[in-house]
């Protein structure tokens, strides 16, 4: 379930730089990464346990050596309750390139450079409301 960041994939986010105090509780919590994303974990100060689906024990995420998160895997982050100082960077393919990434984008109604343009509306279309309204 872990691995390399293929080759071809390309940085599309860097989280925030944070420190065992200031993990978010998304982070904290059991949660899958994207479908078409891969994590790096990067850790500048101290060490970082990462509990990922289907391994047996936590990995150590250190400046020496960082931890990567694969497409759709479980995971949760923990503190060594030592001080730590790390950030995340965030990789994707391009739709092209992956064949089950462009699936998804065309699933959730989006194309390769954002959400898809949706059809003009109609004279008599009642306009958009949200939920609350």
């Amino acid at each position: 379930m872990t691995g390399d960041i293929p080759a071809d994939a390309g940085l599309s986010g860097i989280s925030p730089r944070y420190n065992h105090h200031t993990i978010p509780h998304s982070l904290l919590a059991p949660g899958r990464m994207a479908e078409d994303t891969w994590a790096r974990v990067l850790v500048d100060e101290g060490e970082l346990l990462v509990h990922r689906d289907g391994d047996p024990r936590p990995a150590r995420a250190a400046p020496e050596a960082p931890v990567v998160i694969s497409p759709g895997q479980g995971f949760r982050l923990a503190s060594t309750g030592r001080p730590c100082r790390f950030q995340l960077h965030y990789f994707r393919t391009a739709p092209l390139a992956d064949g089950r990434a462009l699936a998804g984008l065309l699933h959730r109604g989006e194309t390769a450079s954002g959400p898809a343009p949706q059809p003009p509306a109609s004279p008599g279309d009642d306009p958009p409301r949200s939920e609350a309204g």
